[in-house]
Parts: C-alpha cells; structure tokens; sequence
C-alpha cells in the first residue's frame, strides 16, 4: 500500500484536498447541533428534553434527504465527468425540487399535527410545552435546509467541498451568535429561551441557503 501510496502521489494528494473539507464540514454540523444543545440545556432539564424530542422527525427528514439528494449527486458526477451539462443542469434542477417537496411534506406535518408528534415520545407537561414551542418555529427551518443539502450535494459532485465548508462555517457562527441574543435575552434582544433557539437555527438556515443560491 505504501509503495502505491509512493507511486500515485498526486493522486492521494488530490484525493486528500477532496476529503478534509468534508471532513470539516461534518465536524461543524457537530459543532452547530451540539451548540445548540448546550445553550439550550442551560435553561433546565426539560427544556433540553423537549426540544430533544422536537428534532426527532428532524433525524427522519436528514435520513431521507441525504438519501434522494445524494443519490442525485452521485449521477451528477456521472455526467460532469461525460461533460453532459444539460442533463447535470436538470438533474440539479430535480435536486433541488425533491429537497424542497421533502421539506415541505415534513413542515405540513409539523404544522397540522405538532402535539400528535410531540405526545408520540413524551407526556409530561413541561416537556411538551418547550418541545410545542420549539416546533412552532423551527418546522420553517426545514424547507431552506432541503434546498442547501441539494446544492452542497451538487457541490460535492464537481469537487466543489470548500463552498459548503465555508457555508457551513458561516451557518454555525451565526447560530451560535443568535443563540446567545435570542435564547438569553442579551443586549437589549428579547429573552425567547426555546423559541429563540428555533429562531436563531431558522435565520441561520436561510443565510446557508442564501450562500448556496448565491
């Protein structure tokens, strides 16, 4: 192995350069979703529960985006490596229609049945009441993120991976700054607690969008 390693050196090079931004990219999702739960514990035990149980149908919803928009991206290598950029272009354009229609089906659902999910996973009071309060803001998010992932997946198809690094870099610092104003009530902003969270992972989910559009 080390004696190809030797032997293709440019090749290893060149997939390394490919690989290190995704790897840190997926080191700062970490980074956002842990930020998130760590402001968010601060508030009390069953703050940090329900806004747990809030974002399991956000697990489902990755699962099946990562599913549809990677396959896509999978084809869209295919053809970018036969120069075909007609039907790169349209399968991009299905992309980004699918990642859409996914958010939006799971955003009805969040915001026609919200307690029927929530009391799917807990009953106690409290914990439902910041989990309700935190799907009342954040089911918005899932529609922006359904349109990025399309794109970051379409990026990493053309060997594109320091754009969505760098979107992602720009996403987490955002959340953690509106987390900080908006959960606590800093600097004159209003003390939301959950809602503030949800709020802040929303505008920072439409400025991730925002960059990949752009």
């Amino acid at each position: 192995m080390l004696a190809d390693v030797r032997k293709n050196r440019d090749f290893y090079l060149y997939a390394t350069a490919i690989m290190l931004p995704v790897i840190a990219q997926q080191l700062i999702s970490a980074l956002f979703n842990f930020a998130d739960n760590f402001m968010v514990g601060l508030l009390g035990a069953a703050s940090l529960a329900g806004v747990s149980v809030a974002n399991k149908p956000y697990t489902v919803f990755l699962c099946l985006l990562f599913g549809f928009t990677g396959a896509g991206g999978i084809l869209i290598a295919q053809y970018y490596g036969a120069r075909e950029r007609r039907t790169m272009q349209q399968l991009f354009g299905l992309q980004v229609m699918g990642g859409l229609a996914i958010g939006v089906i799971f955003f009805l659902a969040l915001h026609f049945f919200p307690r029927q999910i929530m009391g799917a996973f807990v009953t106690d009071p409290q914990t439902m009441r910041a989990g309700l309060d935190y799907l009342s803001v954040i089911k918005w998010s899932y529609i922006p993120t359904g349109v990025s992932l399309a794109c970051m997946h379409a990026l990493r198809a053309l060997g594109r991976n320091r754009m969505p690094m760098i979107a992602g870099f720009v996403t987490m610092l955002v959340n953690i700054a509106l987390n900080s104003l908006l959960i606590f009530g800093l600097l004159g902003f209003p003390r939301l607690e959950e809602r503030g969270a949800a709020l802040a992972t929303l505008i920072a989910r439409l400025v991730e969008m925002g960059f990949y559009l752009y």
